[in-house]
């Protein structure tokens, strides 16, 4: 069996040549099998691969591909998306659903015509979902009721509105399924709702309560907690932070992996108490301890939200840009800097710019 965790080794030369190619995000499903869409850091995009799903989980996909059914895992924070093979009788509907999707990155739709297009994307995978009962979907069933969970999110954020749907969808996926892939994209997804209001101490309970959740393994656990604390930080609630704060740095001694996007978090709680040079300075020192490079674009992740909570918008600006240039192998991480950089370019007037990274953000990441 082929993994790493965070990345992808692809198969052998031989295997990779037949089953292998970059695609853009909405290629086209391989009847028979499960088409794999995933996020590629070796080639720095999003490629596809036909195989059989053997497993799925909060920690991602298990699978076989290629004639000798070589044995793949791929992390779920690489996951861009899964087209199941579904039965005959579902698929015109599925196919419609999907094709309704993409006309929601037409380029120069205004935000009218965008929420139209995912009102009509939304119904369809209503009637998708209406056509039978789940059981007989296996697993593509619980598939789309996140990617219907996912079209509400993406009209929430566009309008205020239809928040509480959204959120509702999510929170009901999440509840009815701690363990599957599309889980973690869940959760972010309703976080960065609820923060995008303001709501910080709401997003920082959803991933509170997943960081309890007895089936996921102890990484994932502190990977919720610190979730958590980030956005109890963003809400400058530092008494809701700071025991699991000092928890997680405990388990988290500097030069371990990881270690580095735990005691970022140090840094934020600076800014959050006005101190904005002091977590500049924190940042920096850390700098040299953050061998991976996802530990890297922690580090300026964070540096753009201290910013950004010091008032220094410029400043925040360039840091969500390095990250978005340099450091997009992490997707999560990325996820979010591109999230602020369609706020800061809103902000700026820059409506092209602003709509380049929204379509970025619904084409190319889960959640």
């Amino acid at each position: 069996m082929r993994s790493i965790p965070g990345a992808w080794i692809r198969p052998s030369s031989y295997l990779g040549a037949v089953l292998f190619c970059l695609l853009t995000f909405w290629g086209n499903p391989v009847l028979g099998d499960d088409e794999i869409q995933y996020f590629d850091p070796g080639v720095g995009a999003i490629v596809s691969v036909a195989g059989t799903i053997e497993q799925e989980s909060f920690q991602g996909l298990r699978f076989r591909v290629g004639s000798r059914g070589e044995l793949m895992e791929a992390p779920a924070s690489l996951v861009v998306d899964v087209i199941y093979d579904v039965p005959g009788s579902f698929k015109p509907a599925y196919l419609q659903a999907r094709t309704d999707e993409k006309k929601i990155q037409s380029l120069g739709l205004d935000r009218s015509e965008r929420l139209q297009a995912i009102a009509v994307a939304i119904k369809s995978y209503e009637e998708l979902l209406a056509l039978g009962s789940l059981a007989r979907l296996g697993r593509a069933g619980p598939h789309f009721q996140f990617r219907l969970a996912r079209l509400k999110a993406e009209a929430a954020f566009d309008s205020p509105a239809k928040l509480q749907d959204a959120l509702r969808d999510l929170r009901a996926f999440v509840k009815e399924h701690h363990d599957a892939w599309q889980t973690p994209s869940a959760l972010r997804l309703a976080s960065r709702l609820c923060a995008d209001r303001a709501d910080y101490r709401s997003a920082a309970q959803i991933h509170r309560d997943a960081a309890g959740w007895s089936e996921l393994p102890a990484k994932a656990k502190r990977d919720q907690a610190a979730e958590a604390v980030f956005f109890a930080l963003l809400g400058k609630d530092a008494s809701l932070a700071g025991q699991t704060l000092d928890s997680l740095r405990s388990q988290a001694p500097l030069g371990t992996p990881g270690a580095a996007r735990v005691h970022a978090l140090l840094a934020l709680a600076s800014a959050a108490q006005a101190k904005p040079d002091d977590a500049q300075a924190m940042l920096n020192a850390l700098a040299p301890s953050a061998k991976e490079p996802g530990d890297r674009a922690a580090i300026w992740l964070m540096r753009g939200f201290c910013e950004q909570s010091s008032g220094r918008q410029e400043n925040a600006l360039w840091a969500f840009l390095h990250v978005d240039h340099l450091y997009g192998a992490d997707r999560a991480l990325h996820a979010s800097a591109i999230q602020q950089l369609i706020k800061l370019f809103e902000a700026r007037g820059d409506g092209a710019k602003a709509d380049a990274y929204r379509q970025r953000l619904w084409r190319e990441f889960a959640g």
